[in-house]
């Protein structure tokens, strides 16, 4: 991804278009130009090839330092690199390639396969459930990184995915999130979804009546509600009525994942208890989502260790607790198929403008 100072935003393959190289490891800023590290081809934030070292001797351009016409060598050697000559060889032919990019709930979403289907085909129905939410106006108010988690990324979203280890695994959520008052919320779309409702006052640090519900959703049933989502492949988020929970998983290799971790906020938080009482909240928050997910890293690295005993091929899955686990392995066959068009119906008995009821 690169964002201009004027704040729009491209998305492009990290490769160069000359030989191949990876052109960024890490997050820069302050930068006009994306340099190649292997021959030193420049880029600009546009996607434009605005630098070819020793190839095309002119440099520069508009929005940049240098002057069209200024030239990269000086006059003494200019001629031993001279490749006027060169056939068939224009810049605006060797532009970054670009990916499709689209928005929903602040993230940022790139297509890299063009012709697959739509974000808002993906999506499917999720900006009809979430219209009171004001997900645009949220920000990240903590957040963290866990790295070298022991266990493939799948079986990280599959554990999102379902609620029946959560009397085992979690019995401080199931004090604020009964299992008996989970249900699903899928409609038709690449996610899956499910809600409790209502919360109950349990004692933890994010019992519905902790602090004021987010704007917007104050007069509906998500005011005492939790409502959990999985857009395909990576992302979970937790939709509590004062705040949002978010995870994007990240694969490193077959046995290995890593996962940013993010608490979302809205600014009135702090209008509405001060700035003391909005931290200490929002470290709790932070607290209470870290031990529920330290809770499921050990576990998903128990299945990752028991997956590799040589007769296990599967399991079986409940129809009442792990149907949401189906939906997703069904997207990850279609993936693998080439099927990426596939989008999963909404369940016969749902619907999305219910708000819950």
């Amino acid at each position: 991804f690169a964002a201009n100072h004027k704040g729009t935003i491209k998305a492009y393959h990290n490769v160069c278009r000359h030989r191949g190289a990876r052109l960024v490891d890490r997050k820069q800023s302050g930068r006009a130009v994306v340099t190649c590290p292997y021959h030193r081809w420049g880029y600009a934030l546009d996607g434009r090839l605005v630098g070819t070292p020793c190839w095309d001797d002119e440099v520069g351009g508009e929005g940049f330092e240098t002057k069209k016409g200024d030239k990269q060598l000086p006059p003494n050697i200019r001629a031993k690199f001279d490749m006027s000559n060169i056939l068939k060889f224009d810049k605006k032919d060797y532009g970054l390639f670009d990916c499709e990019l689209d928005t929903w709930g602040g993230m940022l979403f790139a297509r890299l396969t063009p012709g697959n289907v739509s974000l808002a085909d993906h999506i499917g129905d999720l900006d009809i459930q979430f219209r009171h939410y004001p997900l645009d106006e949220t920000y990240v108010a903590r957040r963290s990184t866990l790295d070298n988690i022991q266990a493939n990324w799948k079986i990280l979203l599959e554990n999102f995915s379902e609620y029946y280890h959560l009397p085992a695994v979690h019995p401080e959520l199931c004090t604020v999130s009964g299992v008996a008052e989970h249900y699903r919320t899928q409609g038709s779309g690449k996610y899956l979804g499910f809600a409790t409702a209502p919360l109950s006052n349990g004692g933890t640090f994010v019992d519905p009546d902790v602090a004021p519900p987010l704007p917007g959703i104050e007069n509906t049933r998500n005011a005492l509600a939790a409502r959990h989502i999985l857009i395909y492949p990576n992302v979970f988020m937790s939709f509590y009525p004062h705040h949002i929970m978010r995870c994007i998983v990240e694969p490193i290799d077959a046995n290995t994942s890593r996962e940013h971790f993010h608490v979302l906020a809205h600014p009135t938080l702090h209008e509405r208890l001060g700035h003391e009482k909005a931290e200490e909240l929002l470290d709790n928050f932070f607290a209470f989502h870290t031990k529920v997910n330290s809770e499921d890293m050990g576990i998903c690295e128990a299945v990752q260790r028991g997956m590799h005993a040589q007769p296990y091929l599967g399991g079986r899955l409940s129809f009442r607790f792990e149907e949401t686990i189906h939906r997703y392995q069904n997207m990850v066959v279609d993936s693998l198929v080439n099927k990426h068009n596939n989008v999963p119906p909404a369940d016969t008995d749902f619907n999305a403008f219910d708000d819950l009821s």
